[in-house]
């Protein structure tokens, strides 16, 4: 069994692709989700927020085993969304590897 998130749907026969802004802040979030578990981040959880709060459609939350390994996967993650062309405008974690 492998951690690592396909943000690639499987095609079938029954397939459309979807297009849109919606489908790609769902691949950007996969791609977050991916990024954390490269930096060896444990229980992810990808939440779908958008019909709950108006600022984000995501939210990733993930466990690290110390304060410089969460923030070491914060920074990638920001990196990850800079280079696909998203500023991120909140990121918690960076500064001290905890959100409290």
């Amino acid at each position: 069994m492998s951690n690592r998130i396909n943000p690639q749907p499987e095609k079938t026969a029954h397939h459309k692709p979807h297009g849109g802004i919606a489908h790609r802040l769902h691949i950007l979030a996969l791609e977050a989700a991916a990024t954390a578990l490269d930096k060896k981040a444990f229980d992810l959880a990808l939440l779908d927020v958008k019909k709950i709060v108006s600022y984000a459609e995501y939210v990733l939350v993930c466990s690290g085993s110390s304060d410089r390994q969460l923030a070491a996967v914060a920074q990638a993650i920001v990196k990850k969304m800079q280079d696909a062309g998203v500023k991120c405008k909140g990121v918690e974690g960076i500064d001290s590897g905890r959100w409290c």
